[in-house]
């Protein structure tokens, strides 16, 4: 599969309908023994900025030997960018 084709295949997943509610969810959780119990994260989020905020934080804590993995969304020019 080409780069064009996966991501319009992803974009055409958007069709399917949302079935809002946190249930679902809850029970992979519990089924996986509820990993983000043990998972130590940060969340950014602000009008201006989260970007660089972002990228910045990132380098500084992999300088101290930590692994880091950044979900970045809307992307800033390419799909790639949103997951690192």
């Amino acid at each position: 599969m080409q780069y064009d084709e996966a991501t319009n295949f992803l974009f055409d997943l958007r069709r399917f309908q949302i079935d809002p509610g946190t249930d679902a969810i809850r029970a992979l959780l519990t089924e996986l023994g509820d990993p983000h119990e043990r998972v130590t994260f940060v969340q950014i989020a602000g009008s201006n900025g989260k970007g660089s905020v972002t990228r910045m934080l990132a380098n500084v804590l992999r300088q101290t030997d930590r692994t880091v993995g950044r979900y970045t969304s809307p992307h800033f020019e390419d799909l790639r960018e949103r997951v690192r």
